[in-house]
């Protein structure tokens, strides 16, 4: 095989090695399923394809392809082929071979998905379809489909895009119901997050640990390409549509804040895919200029995709971009612009709420250092770490001192519950005594437990009940409100009859120590 190999691609020159491998690659994305005799018929004769896919159905016709790229990938790391590979050219451009073979995997999940998604978005599916295959100048014959020729061609699946987007603005510039524009750009963007989160994870036909990279080129994602009919243009597009008519034609809050959220989701995967790009560039010895050219693009991005959010006030919004984007000097610049609409309170409770109290603490600087210490001043479990990083240690040792009394006197709290000085207690009184017992010792628990029920029994004078309705009498006392006040909340020490045994024992105990 290596001797074969070498005379195939003799050399130090691994061009024709990767013009093929990357040929090879294409050819199975896109090959006709000879098998099917609706194609065979359309091929008339004409030489089927690699044989791969055997199946009738798209669907499976797909998972062939996905295996068969599986078992390529798998020879060309099996003959030692994978390391030589370098530098080829797709589309007119050079890319890292390793790199394109993975967006090929990529490629053939995205399409997988789109044919799972297929049936539930089936009119908008179908009316992008045949707007690409038009566009391609296909025609279906033989009786096979608009959906047959689409995907076949997987190397272009990308071209759903903007399918879908003419799709979504015929039904836009139509005379519909006003619910309809709006459901359908909701739909829309729906299919294409799930389709573009597809798209981000790992090519399923790679194995885990196989590198991809190639720090010698420029690389530009497949779903951040630019242009006219690139992902990233269409995506930014998309963006724009939801703001000026699906915001504006929303009816309800509802479906404003289903809306809010897709933006969210737009924006974080325009803005992370630009990431890939950067750092291609900064590795590059000459690619300076082109990195700070493609930053400042990135950055004027950013602000378009943010600044709706700012019109509309949404502050959720706000907070949740700048978070994913990890843009703590935007979230800075909001909270001095809303400060008096009570953005920075909105901020603080929202990453005490998602439990993100490191970035909570992180507020502290500037003149958010004192609004953070008011909204703190309610939780002082962490007002002292505050306090510590902006060195006001005074305070700091007072808080802790102020801690430290409250659990002293929330144990002194739970003896009082017991005390025959507080007549006023009642049968919400005596359960929060009896809750308390889990937070002492076993011994004294056991010891204070028999008191709070000798102590709710004496709340009463039993010699003066009325015997001729003695269930009502009994009912009606202290001590029978605090058992069935604790029968009916099931704690976890008062459970069914339990609770009756352990009150018989605690009371026999009692009458037996006196």
């Amino acid at each position: 095989m290596e001797l074969l190999l070498d005379e195939l691609f003799p050399g130090s020159d691994t061009s024709q090695l990767d013009s093929a491998v990357l040929q090879l690659s294409i050819n199975l994305l896109d090959d006709s399923p000879a098998t099917d005799p609706r194609w065979a018929e359309a091929l008339k004769g004409a030489a089927g394809g690699t044989g791969a896919p055997t199946s009738l159905i798209v669907l499976n016709q797909l998972k062939d392809k996905t295996t068969a790229h599986q078992y390529f990938i798998t020879f060309l790391q099996q003959v030692g082929l994978w390391q030589q590979l370098s530098v080829g050219m797709e589309r007119d451009t050079r890319v890292a071979t390793r790199t394109a073979l993975a967006e090929h995997g990529q490629r053939l999940a995205f399409a997988t998905a789109l044919r799972n998604m297929h049936n539930e978005h089936q009119e908008l599916v179908d009316a992008a379809i045949r707007h690409v295959v038009a566009e391609r100048g296909e025609v279906p014959k033989n009786k096979l489909t608009h959906a047959d020729l689409f995907y076949r061609c997987v190397s272009q699946i990308e071209d759903i895009i903007a399918g879908v987007l003419k799709a979504q603005e015929e039904v836009l510039s139509a005379d519909v119901a006003p619910r309809d524009p709006v459901a359908t750009i909701h739909n829309v963007n729906k299919l294409l997050l799930s389709l573009l989160h597809t798209a981000r994870a790992p090519s399923p036909t790679m194995p885990p640990s196989t590198t991809t990279t190639d720090s010698s080129l420029e690389h530009v994602p497949w779903t951040a390409t630019r242009g006219m009919k690139g992902t990233r243009t269409l995506l930014l597009q998309q963006h724009q549509t939801t703001v000026q008519v699906g915001l504006v034609r929303a009816e309800d809050s509802a479906t404003r804040t289903r809306l809010y959220s897709q933006l969210v989701n737009l924006a974080d995967f325009i803005l992370a895919d630009y990431q890939p790009h950067l750092r291609s560039l900064a590795a590059l010895p000459l690619g300076h200029d082109a990195h700070q050219d493609l930053l400042k693009e990135y950055g004027k991005d950013r602000y378009s995709l943010i600044q709706p959010l700012e019109k509309y006030c949404d502050f959720r919004t706000l907070v949740e971009v700048c978070d994913r984007t990890n843009n703590q000097e935007r979230l800075t610049q909001y909270m001095n612009r809303f400060g008096s609409e009570g953005f920075s309170d909105f901020v603080f409770r929202w990453y005490l709420e998602t439990g993100k109290r490191g970035k909570l603490l992180c507020q502290g600087a500037g003149q958010q250092g004192g609004e953070l210490a008011r909204f703190l001043q309610d939780y002082s479990s962490l007002a002292w770490l505050h306090q510590i990083n902006t060195r006001d240690f005074t305070s700091a040792c007072s808080t802790l001192r102020h801690l430290a009394q409250e659990e002293s006197t929330y144990l002194s709290r739970k003896k009082m519950y017991t005390s025959e000085d507080n007549v006023s207690a009642n049968e919400f009184d005596f359960k929060k005594a009896l809750d308390l017992m889990s937070f002492v010792g076993e011994e004294e628990a056991e010891e204070l437990r028999r008191l709070v029920w000798v102590r709710a029994l004496l709340r009463n004078s039993w010699e003066h009940l009325d015997t001729d309705n003695p269930i009502q009498a009994l009912s009606e006392t202290t001590f029978f409100k605090t058992v069935e006040l604790a029968f009916t909340q099931a704690s976890e020490t008062y459970v069914g009859i339990k609770i009756v045994k352990t009150v018989a024992i605690n009371l026999l105990t009692s009458i037996d120590n006196s």
